[in-house]
């Protein structure tokens, strides 16, 4: 069972954008999300979006990278959802609603804000 938990973490979190890329998204975005501009200072909880994800091609690179806040990475992902399904793009469609999934199940485990951090 520790197994398991572990590979899990292991998958979600270290998966994706590298360390210095998410630094360097943080740096250029003044900590806070390019999108609405929610920061950081105030408590919201800012994730590194890849803007074509990595199942359809995308780089974990700084130019397919924004850091952006959960509503709005979740607004994101509910327009590509709704892109592909007009385009019949069952695999962008998919993938979309994974991540969507994803990011609800963060938002109603953990909300939109840090607490505590």
């Amino acid at each position: 069972m520790f197994k398991a938990c572990l590979l899990l973490f292991l998958l979600l979190f270290t998966a994706g954008f590298p360390t210095y890329a998410r630094k360097q998204m943080f740096a250029a975005a003044n900590a806070s999300c390019v999108r609405c501009g929610r920061r950081w200072d105030d408590g919201w909880m800012l994730e590194c979006h890849h803007k074509k994800p990595l199942s359809l091609g995308g780089a974990n690179s700084l130019d397919n990278g924004e850091l952006i806040c959960r509503s709005c990475h979740l607004s994101a992902h509910e327009k590509l959802f709704n892109e592909a399904k007009r385009k019949n793009d069952t695999k962008a469609e998919n993938v979309n609603a994974h991540s969507i999934r994803l990011i609800k199940g963060r938002i109603k485990s953990k909300g939109h804000k840090r607490y505590g951090f």
